[in-house]
């Protein structure tokens, strides 16, 4: 489902991790001069994970309040987030699972979770709260990334308070504003609650069509630039991603219908892509497919790249998607490569490496090879003013062999895949960023 099912007594939910998580390398916020200890750790089994607790954000509203609680582990790839729902306010006391979103996650991937549904018990009490910090403890049922229960024990945590406002954040003077407004409302003509980042706010009423920006009954927030998670909540819930450009107003519809399935699959093979790249809105260039040609016995469909005048040879088998190549990150190979560049039906975090490959370009010769992996799938993002939904991320990483290992170049790509579309977004992330994001498309399914 593309919209979580998950209702909570009239109550708000609190489903906005992804929203709130804080980037490893770009906290800004500093604990109190007086704060000494500000840590996090919990067991699972035998194991014992902690680190630093970077900060807990508070926001209120007439819907309630939210604490939200993230922290870094020490062994430098977890995280964890923490978060509480009062309807009155946050205070000490008992936090049953139905108030309460705790997840764990390495390398950006979920390994330990809880869900407002399960029946298994998940508890967090805050036991102590001051205008400088929050401590409690944590402990229940929660599950994995195969949905295998696992037990969490000795869960304890402090964290220093950094408000929405917070004045130790340094401004950032580059924003945007983002208006949300719906077609329907909730029922009884109820409110929709919104979850922005870690500000709240409320769609009052509905629009048969897309009002301007900042018109009654919406609600606008001013965003430093950057992409946003948006949450709508109603009996239902709808999510978004949403990116804040600069100086300008985006519309964001929120709806709690799932959109009509397209046909086809992740990979069209037919018939032209059109894409800008959002970091220099100058530069442009169309994709456009030339057929089915054979290259080394293996029957492929040959793709033009208007931008580097160049051929790719692309097939598909089933959910599999393959690639054949002559060079990797513009390194000339000694022998092609046909690769699995997508498989629409693993799971998220599945991860495969291509074989080998040496290049006597180079001097010395080196040996490379691709490492992919699908971070994320089924989730919903806008891209130039259009939602797309059901995509699937994957990363894509070029490995060097140095003293017999492989190792990362630094070199990175993330490409977002909708289902009936094809691709609809290529970050690269290397010294020389580039956002190709899509503009336009004809698509034979």
């Amino acid at each position: 489902m593309r919209i979580s099912k998950y209702f909570i007594s009239g109550m708000l939910l609190l489903a906005v991790a992804a929203g709130c998580r804080k980037e490893k390398s770009s906290e800004t916020g500093a604990p109190p001069a007086d704060v000494t200890e500000t840590q996090w750790e919990f067991k699972e089994s035998d194991s014992l994970f902690g680190g630093p607790m970077d900060s807990a954000l508070l926001a209120e509203s007439d819907s309630g309040a939210i604490a939200i609680l993230s922290g870094l582990a020490t062994n430098g790839l977890g995280e964890i987030t923490l978060q509480l729902f009062d309807p009155v306010a946050i205070k000490v006391g008992e936090y049953p699972n139905q108030n309460v979103l705790f997840q764990y996650s390495e390398n950006g991937i979920i390994l330990l979770e809880n869900s407002v549904q399960q029946a298994d018990p998940f508890t967090v009490t805050i036991t102590a709260m001051d205008s400088l910090t929050i401590s409690g403890t944590f402990s229940g049922i929660v599950k994995d990334g195969l949905g295998n229960a696992k037990e969490i024990s000795e869960g304890k945590f402090t964290a220093p308070f950094q408000s929405v406002g917070d004045t130790t954040s340094p401004p950032l003077d580059v924003t945007g504003t983002l208006t949300i407004w719906s077609k329907t409302t909730c029922s009884g003509g109820g409110k929709i609650q919104l979850i922005v980042a870690d500000q709240l706010g409320e769609v009052m009423q509905a629009d048969a069509q897309a009002p301007v920006c900042g018109a009654a009954g919406t609600t606008s927030f001013n965003l430093p630039i950057g992409v946003y998670t948006v949450m709508g909540i109603c009996e239902d819930t709808a999510t978004y991603e949403v990116t804040v450009e600069p100086n300008s107003c985006t519309m964001l519809e929120i709806a709690f219908e799932d959109p009509e399935d397209l046909p086809g699959d992740y990979f069209p093979l037919e018939n032209w892509w059109s894409y800008g790249d959002s970091n220099n809105p100058g530069d442009t260039l169309k994709i456009e497919s030339q057929g089915n040609t054979t290259v080394d016995g293996i029957q492929v469909t040959s793709f033009f790249n208007t931008g580097t005048q160049e051929n790719r040879y692309y097939r598909k088998d089933g959910s599999k998607y393959y690639e054949y190549v002559t060079g990797f990150g513009g390194v000339t190979l000694d022998e092609p490569i046909e690769y699995l560049f997508l498989q629409d039906d693993l799971d998220e975090g599945a991860s495969w490496e291509t074989d080998e490959r040496t290049s006597s370009s180079l001097n010395p010769p080196a040996s490379f090879k691709l490492r992919l992996t699908l971070q994320r799938k089924g989730f919903n993002r806008m891209i130039n003013g259009k939602m797309y939904y059901d995509l699937i991320e994957v990363k894509t990483e070029l490995l060097i062999k140095f003293a017999g290992v492989f190792q990362p170049t630094g070199s990175q790509i993330i490409t977002l895949y909708a289902k009936g579309i094809g691709v609809v977004l290529y970050q690269s992330l290397d010294g020389s960023p580039t956002d190709w994001t899509i503009r336009n498309y004809d698509v034979v399914p």
